[in-house]
């Protein structure tokens, strides 16, 4: 859906608005007690975070956008267009330069919601951060700020790519739905877990992540010692901790050549957390278009930054052979909330403002929104 909203306003000061404002298509809206208030160019987000309160909700336009340098400390909302290129209505990503740091007081009764973003570093939590929601975006490392005591509580992330590492300090916990990520690490056995829900897990070292149950996913596992060789089976072990429930999942070796297996197909029983392998040339791959020689012979560590062209999407043939608790296929295209990138959020994609006011003194500002209600 596409809307151009002609708004017309008194203006209070001088009388006209800047040339360089009027034609600024990059902004931020900070929605604060009912009222608006719009920052313009790259630095808008910086500016918007400077006054924001909790419970505000800052909408950024496509575009790229610095992060700020200083911590965001209030439970706001930050919302944009989208963390890809949308097709459909034509609107272009948002684009956030830099990591977020987020320092909010456990006080806080807010939560902190990211959204609709690609981020080109990380987020960071400092102290305790409770009960944030990151939904449709890109990053590289959700992982904590600051030496010392942090820890992450009951976070839900939704339809998110997380390309280098998910990282769970002591009494942290988080929820997982349709996503991939990279890496999952438990810090702590007792205290801190996972729950991931029709997701892609690409996982160097399996045993590293802890007291979490995996349910209707697909696990890539890179490397990895074998604990058993008997000439005919394989085996490798997630932590004690970690129990999988109707997974599947695909073993590949970084120091494999392109003429010899590279991939080997698994299943893993209900309830278990001891993976067992057929030994041997299992080559055949899982994933509609995807290579895993290209994977295992470029950068094993950037694999997820290819997902803007390639999906860990399972190949027609497994779509039914492989089905999740729910029957429907495992992975990130089955369940209830089959992964889209695209946000359905309204978005502000285009602002142009009069360069001057009119003779009774009303200011022309068009504003297009493009998306869905």
């Amino acid at each position: 859906m596409k809307k151009t909203i002609i708004i017309s306003a008194f203006l209070t000061v001088f009388g006209f608005v800047p040339q360089a404002i009027a034609q600024s298509s990059i902004l931020a809206t900070l929605h604060h007690d009912g009222g608006i208030k719009t920052f313009y160019g790259t630095n808008a987000l910086v500016e918007a975070n400077k006054v924001a309160d909790d419970g505000d909700v800052i909408t950024l336009s496509s575009g790229t956008f610095l992060a700020p340098a200083d911590a965001i400390t209030k439970a706001v909302t930050l919302r944009g267009a989208g963390m890809e290129f949308d097709t459909l209505n034509n609107v272009e990503p948002t684009l956030i330069d830099g990591s977020l740091l987020l320092d909010i007081p456990e006080s806080a009764t807010n939560k902190f919601i990211l959204e609709a973003v690609d981020l080109s570093d990380s987020v960071r939590y400092c102290g305790t951060l409770k009960n944030p929601q990151f939904i449709k975006c890109r990053m590289g490392y959700i992982t904590y700020g600051k030496a010392g005591n942090n820890r992450i509580i009951d976070a839900q992330i939704l339809h998110c790519i997380i390309s280098e590492e998910l990282y769970l300090c002591s009494n942290s916990s988080a929820t997982l739905v349709n996503c991939y990520i990279r890496d999952p690490y438990s810090h702590d056995d007792k205290t801190s877990n996972f729950e991931f829900q029709n997701c892609v897990l690409y996982m160097v070292n399996p045993g590293e992540m802890q007291s979490s149950i995996i349910r209707n996913s697909i696990i890539v596992h890179v490397n990895g010692g074998m604990n058993t060789y008997n000439g005919k089976t394989e085996y490798y072990a997630l932590a004690p901790t970690t129990i999988a429930y109707n997974c599947v999942g695909v073993w590949t070796r970084e120091w494999s050549y392109k003429d010899s297996p590279v991939s080997c197909l698994f299943v893993f029983q209900t309830n278990t957390t001891n993976i067992e392998m057929p030994r041997g040339p299992i080559c055949t791959s899982i994933f509609k278009d995807w290579d895993f020689y290209y994977v295992v012979s470029n950068s094993l560590g950037r694999a997820l930054e290819n997902f803007k062209e390639t999906r860990l999407e399972l190949a027609e043939s497994f779509k039914t052979k492989y089905l999740g608790s729910d029957g429907t296929e495992l992975g990130i295209y089955g369940g209830n909330l089959p992964f889209d990138a695209i946000s359905t959020n309204p978005r502000i994609t285009k602002c142009e403002v009069d360069g001057k006011t009119t003779s009774d003194g009303k200011l022309s500002v068009k504003v297009e929104v493009n998306g869905q209600k």
